[in-house]
């Protein structure tokens, strides 16, 4: 199905930069490297792209003054889409359209919910997205995303330099875009059910984070690490015979400073800012930390190793349940995001390029070892990040909802045309299992 109109295309003031000497560097069977130059007036282009197996494209683009600087009068990226490919908006979570049916918003990598632009149809649709605000030059807080959607189409123009800025070096964008979904989700999870009754999967961990000894307990919450292996064996043992599948419970690449690594690498491998959890552990009885790591470092690889040794030692176990997922943005020098950009402002980076290759490398791993991949980002669902796992869970983020209209929340709360587009498992390409939290909602609703 055609997604795409026109191609996306920058735009220096008003003028579209002309590309030549397009090729293909590499091939690697799972990803093709290409590039390109381009020019206009006063500026050179360079673009670099990989076009990966699932249709993510992702392109590095240099901007440079051909005579040291020049002034940008604006510069922005547009692209056509067909009418049918824009019935609904997701930036990641739905986004309604206006009263005249068109749209003015924001994009930013400082906040979760609007860190790309996606327009749909009820299955097809063209996700577009860029890795940092470095080198934006927005005007103030107005709206620097405008969709004009007619019967025939829809036409996205994104403001990237939207004043009149000297630009006296080199400005670089990473961006990407990709058709969606990516995949189709697989129809044996519609038969599928969570524990309760009737279930046949559930998940294990839960113990770790108030202290209580259990065979199910890592030796901290996201550990990987079974506290007691033999009673962990025993554990998935008896869930067997009661006919359940469990996953193992965790936060990708987060680093305890219960872990030897917090020591020697925490500085480094941290996301910052960090958002931090507590929990007891069960060996002291004290208060342990846990924080975010990026997945860009030696910690992706770190979690990986223990993903596969967990994996490979215990063999009932049926995959992992990874909470917490969501794409964030991180200013940490010391691994290579945020920094000063060609303007002399401050940026940061999103981390969705490393969680991308976290999950990529431990869908591998689960597809090695016959085990399923679950993946948690309340409703902050990213194509090209989270669409490799078997099921996403969308759902606590209308848990304080619920709490006020526990009866009626799920049919009156929610919008139709969310349920549709942002919890429709055929646009996201994977499947969707709701987390209602009834218990958890009992629990504060006021006596």
């Amino acid at each position: 199905e055609k997604v795409v109109t026109d191609a996306p295309t920058f735009l220096i003031g008003g003028k579209a930069v002309v590309w030549s000497e397009p090729k293909v560097v590499a091939e690697h069977g799972d990803v093709t490297e290409l590039a390109a130059t381009g020019e206009t007036d006063a500026f050179r282009f360079r673009g670099r792209g990989e076009l990966w197996f699932d249709g993510f494209y992702k392109a590095e683009i240099e901007v440079e003054p051909k005579d040291g600087a020049a002034e940008i009068p604006s510069l922005d990226l547009v692209w056509t889409v067909p009418r049918a490919a824009a019935r609904y908006l997701l930036t990641p979570d739905w986004a309604p359209w206006g009263a005249d049916g068109n749209f003015n918003g924001r994009f930013g990598v400082d906040r979760n919910d609007t860190s790309v632009v996606w327009t749909t149809g009820p299955v097809c649709g063209f996700a577009w997205w860029c890795a940092s605000d470095a080198n934006w030059v927005t005007d103030g807080k107005r709206p620097n995303v405008a969709i004009r959607r007619t019967a025939e189409s829809a036409s996205v123009r994104v403001k990237i330099i939207a004043k009149p800025s000297v630009l006296k070096g080199v400005a670089k964008y990473v961006t990407g875009v990709q058709a969606t979904p990516a995949k189709r989700p697989d129809p044996a999870w519609r038969d599928r059910w969570y524990w309760g009754i009737g279930g046949d999967w559930t998940t294990c961990n839960w113990s770790s984070y108030s202290g209580v000894k259990a065979g199910d307990n890592m030796k901290h919450v996201t550990s990987l690490v079974p506290a007691y292996p033999k009673e962990f064996d025993r554990f998935l043992q008896r869930k067997r015979k009661e006919g359940l599948d469990v996953l193992v419970y965790s936060m990708p690449t987060h680093l305890s400073d219960l872990d030897e690594e917090w020591d020697w690498y925490y500085d480094t491998w941290a996301r910052l800012p960090g958002f931090r959890w507590g929990f007891k552990d069960e060996f002291t009885g004290k208060r342990a930390r846990l924080m975010p790591c990026c997945p860009s470092t030696a910690a992706g690889d770190w979690h990986v190793a223990r993903a596969e040794r967990l994996f490979r030692e215990h063999p009932l176990m049926k995959g992992l349940y990874y909470d917490i997922s969501s794409c964030a943005r991180c200013n940490n020098v010391l691994h290579g995001h945020g920094g000063i950009d060609a303007f002399g402002r401050p940026y940061g980076t999103s981390n969705a390029l490393d969680l991308r290759d976290y999950f990529l490398r431990i869908t591998k791993l689960c597809r090695k070892y016959d085990r399923w991949l679950h993946i948690h980002a309340h409703n902050l669902y990213m194509p090209f990040v989270h669409s490799f796992g078997d099921v996403c869970w969308p759902g606590e983020e209308q848990f304080h909802l619920y709490v006020n209209n526990p009866r009626y929340h799920y049919l009156e709360g929610i919008p139709a045309e969310k349920y549709e587009s942002a919890l429709n498992c055929e646009i996201r390409g994977m499947h969707i299992a709701f987390i209602n939290q009834n218990a958890r909602a009992k629990s504060e609703v006021p006596s």
